[in-house]
């Protein structure tokens, strides 16, 4: 029996998921370093945002390597259809499994040693190294997908576009804003706990509409181990069309 969703089933889960993450971790963060509470340490540790290797990146990791599995189910079903595009989807699904791995086991950090290779001294510009290399990356992707998402039916594109912009906002954005921050006072401040919060509730939530626009232009889609289905359309309100007249008064 195959795997249902439908779109909207799709984020009645996710979003939960990010909520109790979320404020698991905020109150974790403010038990150690508001309270000052040294007891329960690994389970603030396991649900930290700002941690590696725990259940938020166990999350990550799998959401985004089930995007890569949606764009390759979209590259077949195109394939089988005729359809233009199946590279495109084929190499995005690459893209988000490495996204996946680096989520996994924090590939980006690596990147920071070689920073001082890099022309003009720009891996200099930043503490984190690794900044340079996604804004290289993110501009040779957005070069080569402008041109593919111009061509995508607009609700699509407009989906696609903001999951991506919140997603790079938080994963880029937040961590230069947090920069200077970290440089002046280090990491283990409330301040910077809800910095990182905000960074890593965008790359989620980004994540979130993702999947809701894959699942979206995927239904429906029927296979052995997955079901699509389209959402339901909203039932029109027919209480004024049915409701029975009531006499006027007699005078």
């Amino acid at each position: 029996m195959p795997f249902r969703l439908t779109p909207r089933r799709t984020l009645a889960v996710i979003v939960p998921i990010i909520a109790f993450l979320v404020v698991v971790s905020v109150a974790g963060q403010y038990w150690r370093i508001a309270l000052h509470h040294h007891a329960g340490h690994w389970i603030v540790r396991q649900f930290s945002l700002d941690d590696e290797l725990n259940i938020p990146t166990a999350y990550q990791a799998i959401t985004l390597g089930c995007c890569a599995l949606l764009l390759w189910t979209i590259a077949w079903r195109d394939r089988q259809l005729k359809r233009r595009h199946i590279v495109q989807w084929a190499l995005l699904g690459a893209v988000f499994l490495l996204l996946a791995n680096d989520e996994a086991f924090r590939i980006h950090e690596r990147l920071g040693q070689f920073r001082d290779d890099l022309p003009w001294g720009l891996g200099r510009e930043f503490r984190t190294g690794w900044i340079m290399f996604a804004l290289l990356f993110m501009l040779v992707l957005a070069f080569i997908y402008f041109p593919f998402l111009y061509k995508l039916p607009r609700r699509y594109a407009i989906l696609f576009t903001v999951a991506g912009t919140i997603y790079v906002g938080g994963a880029v954005g937040m961590e230069l804003a947090a920069d200077p921050w970290v440089e002046a006072h280090g990491r283990d401040n409330m301040h910077y706990q809800l910095m990182s919060t905000l960074e890593e509730t965008m790359e989620m939530t980004g994540i979130a509409i993702f999947l809701f626009a894959l699942t979206s232009y995927l239904a429906p889609f029927q296979s052995k181990l997955l079901r699509i289905d389209e959402d339901a359309p909203a039932r029109p309100d027919t209480t004024a069309a049915t409701s029975t007249p009531q006499p006027a008064p007699a005078a």
